[in-house]
């Protein structure tokens, strides 16, 4: 890893901290009602959190989290029960839904993750690696190296905002995926 000194020329460097201070001053710079904001989030992390709860007292094996979304390991009947419990009959807020059923779940680090088929064929996300500037490439291999300990090399695209307010597209650049330490998740 290298460091680098980052010069700032005739600017200056500015660091800031959140500081608490009253609904009144920070009201007026929202563009949203806060208490729904607050109310969403703190709504979904019960909901996960009973997800949770409940796939442990099963016997399931909880493999990857994330904001929205869960895997895990568990029988036909396990499924079932979770199912019954968690997954409404019809799409509603707050209700999980089946999104696929594989036969192994690989991830290399948070919203990097494949999920291999009872064929072999797979489903894969890797934020900063959007699926079609990569349709040639054996995305599984690929985690599978980065698992191995390799540094892999991976086209990626990508939109920056540079200092003058304009974008920069870069079309042929390359992203270095490696394991990192996890929060929580499995290779199954």
């Amino acid at each position: 890893m290298q460091i680098q000194d980052i010069q700032c020329g005739e600017r200056f460097a500015y660091r800031a901290r959140f500081k608490e201070g009253t609904y009144e001053y920070h009201i007026k710079n929202f563009q949203v009602a806060p208490y729904l904001s607050a109310y969403m989030l703190g709504y979904s992390k019960m909901l996960m959190q009973a997800s949770f709860q409940f796939l442990s007292s099963i016997g399931a094996d909880l493999l990857y989290t994330d904001t929205d979304s869960i895997a895990f390991a568990a029988s036909p009947e396990m499924w079932k029960a979770y199912s019954d419990r968690c997954v409404p009959v019809q799409k509603t807020f707050g209700g999980m839904e089946l999104e696929g059923q594989y036969r192994r779940f690989v991830t290399v680090g948070p919203k990097k993750y494949c999920c291999i088929k009872e064929d072999g064929s797979y489903e894969w996300a890797c934020n900063g690696m959007p699926a079609k500037s990569n349709t040639q490439m054996d995305v599984l291999a690929k985690f599978e190296s980065a698992l191995q300990g390799k540094v892999v090399d991976i086209d990626y695209f990508s939109i920056n905002a540079t200092f003058d307010f304009k974008l920069l597209h870069t079309t042929d650049a390359t992203k270095k995926l490696r394991f990192l330490s996890l929060k929580g998740s499995l290779v199954a």
